[in-house]
């Protein structure tokens, strides 16, 4: 019975799994290839206070300025009441170009945290968390039967 409690499930949740740690991967790249076209200034090259200093002189209706984990900066902005966002050199203050997140990058996003599915997907992976803790646990059961109690779970398993 609990064989087939921890087989069946474990086989609809992996090929969520799957999906989840193939976009996780993807996701963890972005940093890294953002990073390659970011200019990053030395080491107390410029402190904060001077880029915001910097920005907010090219970008008089600046509203937020954002330092990315890849390096590169943005600023939130506003303009004749148009509302805007570029990317920002670190050293100079000046805007480089429009700030657009990668679509790709969005998608990928969007399919991992909620699998297209927006409230209905974020629940969906909450109950696939719920359903993983449940297989873990299934799974020590099986092993602690298996190995023959909890004395010898850890021990090195014997046989061919």
């Amino acid at each position: 019975m609990l064989r087939k409690f921890h087989s069946l499930p474990g086989l609809l949740a992996g090929v969520f799994l799957i999906v989840l740690s193939v976009t996780g991967a993807v996701l963890a790249l972005a940093p890294t290839l953002d990073r390659v076209s970011a200019v990053i200034p030395a080491s107390g090259e410029v402190s904060i206070a001077e880029l915001a200093d910097r920005v907010v002189a090219h970008y008089p209706g600046t509203e937020q300025i954002v330092r990315e984990p890849s390096g590169k900066v943005i600023v939130y902005y506003s303009r004749d009441g148009q509302a805007g966002a570029d990317l920002v050199n670190p050293v100079t203050g000046e805007g480089t170009a429009p700030y657009e997140p990668s679509a790709f990058f969005g998608w990928v996003k969007d399919l991992h945290r909620a699998f297209m599915l927006d409230d209905a997907g974020r629940a969906l992976a909450g109950v696939l968390a719920a359903l993983m803790v449940l297989l873990c646990l299934s799974g020590i059961l099986l092993i602690a039967r298996r190995t023959g109690g909890w004395k010898n779970i850890l021990r090195p398993l014997s046989g061919s």
